[in-house]
């Protein structure tokens, strides 16, 4: 975890150092999670809201940052009880863009950080004769990495429609949570 800490501080004071001449950019995605494997067999699609940032290092290079909110719901009740997790994610990363022009400019990406998840089960548990209300919450931090292509399109000089598909893994106690993630949103050039 403090190695995590040292690359995204790393990383904030790479891109300080050329502040006045690289382009930032805001936006925010929304975005549809499909878990894969295990998780997939108990959790349903999930949907999710991310604002990003990007800092350009050069033409082709940025380095990204992204926080965000994401849920998934149970597929079924099990004996009663509705489950869900929920996820706050806090991402770095860098997208590499290949071509150049004022046309779609795709661009491939990674990224790395911390997902903060948050696991809920309640309802009435009721077996041979007994009842129990349950109401329990956990929640617990961890790594997780991604990586995936997309592309951006400009809408007019300040503004760009940015389309990605990535694939995400966070990494838990025995199986790793995976998805499948397609996401859309708006970009705003800040300079």
């Amino acid at each position: 975890m403090k190695k995590m800490t040292l690359v995204l501080v790393a990383l904030v004071a790479l891109g300080s150092l050329s502040f006045a001449q690289n382009k930032m950019t805001i936006g925010g995605d929304v975005g549809l999670f499909l878990p894969m494997g295990d998780m997939g067999e108990w959790y349903s699609m999930g949907f999710g809201v991310c604002p990003t940032f990007d800092y350009a290092m050069n033409e082709n290079l940025s380095i990204t940052g992204t926080i965000g909110y994401v849920s998934w719901g149970a597929k079924e009740e099990i004996f009663g009880i509705e489950y869900s997790v929920s996820d706050i994610p806090l991402k770095a990363g860098a997208k590499y863009y290949f071509g150049g022009g004022t046309g779609i400019k795709p661009y491939g990406i990674g990224e790395l950080g911390f997902h903060m998840l948050t696991s809920k089960a309640e309802g009435t548990f009721s077996y041979l004769g007994y009842t129990m209300e349950i109401d329990e919450s956990a929640s617990e931090t961890k790594m997780g990495l991604g990586f995936g292509a997309g592309f951006e399109y400009p809408m007019n000089e300040k503004m760009a429609l940015n389309v990605l598909g990535e694939y995400e893994t966070i990494m838990t106690e025995g199986d790793a949570f995976n998805n499948f993630v397609i996401k859309a949103g708006i970009k705003y050039n800040l300079k």
